[in-house]
């Protein structure tokens, strides 16, 4: 009987977890898709300083953002949104990724 719990409530954490998982995935990838679109991150590599220079590369990154469109913007702040908040379901969700026996 107790194994027959432990299957169920898997399934039912799994479910639990796609439903979490899938808004934030989907919103993650539109907002890397318009950073693509919008951005080269080639020619943004080639313009930055080095990063052993941490406050000439914190000034250009922080000057890039402040001089770019409101798209990328908003989808780099959506970026960051998203990924702080799964970190954040993973860390109070961890002990639902232990599937064993």
């Amino acid at each position: 009987m107790a194994e027959l719990k432990q299957n169920i409530m898997r399934r039912v954490y799994v479910i639990y977890a796609f439903r979490m998982v899938v808004p934030k995935v989907a919103i993650l990838t539109v907002a890397l898709f318009a950073l693509k679109y919008f951005v080269s991150f080639v020619d943004v590599f080639r313009n930055m300083p080095s990063l052993a220079d941490i406050s000439h590369s914190v000034l250009f990154f922080w000057s890039a953002f402040a001089h770019t469109d409101i798209v990328v913007q908003e989808s780099l702040v959506a970026t960051l949104a998203v990924l702080t908040f799964m970190a954040r379901d993973l860390v109070r969700n961890a002990h639902m990724l232990s599937f064993a026996r």
